[in-house]
């Protein structure tokens, strides 16, 4: 059985590393990452989520795909509740609406993505039968 990961400390690693290299994350290589700096739906409290976004035709979109889980993350109901958020990308620091994509919409980007990441066809399977969100960032 492989070890557990505790989600906490690897996310801030990765804020920590996106910091300091001006928005790059080793990991992810070419990939555009983005910290999202969400507002609890009961807490109230600001959580920092790193994830690589997906950027199309000069718009921004990020997907709940949770690694596969057949849950959705957490982030998704912070943002269903409280959609103004503030993003980190790059060097830049922005204030912005998430809206959330209908399910036609939706799909047709999960389908576009998932040609172009292994990773995400893989999360598909495994996160069956949920749906999994998918969100555009709309800068403000």
């Amino acid at each position: 059985m492989p070890p557990k990961i505790n989600w906490h400390l690897f996310n801030q690693d990765i804020i920590s590393e996106f910091r300091a290299n001006s928005g790059r994350v080793a990991q992810f290589g070419k990939l555009p990452v983005v910290i999202l700096h969400t507002v609890g739906a009961r807490s109230a409290k600001v959580y920092l989520i790193p994830l690589v976004a997906v950027l199309s035709d000069d718009q921004m979109f990020i997907f709940a795909t949770n690694a596969g889980s057949p849950r959705n993350p957490a982030w998704v109901y912070n943002l269903r509740a409280n959609p103004t958020i503030t993003v980190e990308y790059g060097t830049r620091t922005l204030t912005a609406t998430v809206s959330e994509l209908p399910q036609q919409q939706a799909d047709k980007q999960l389908i576009a993505q998932a040609e172009l990441s292994s990773q995400l066809t893989d999360y598909l399977k495994t996160s069956h039968p949920r749906r999994i969100p998918v969100f555009k960032i709309l800068p403000s």
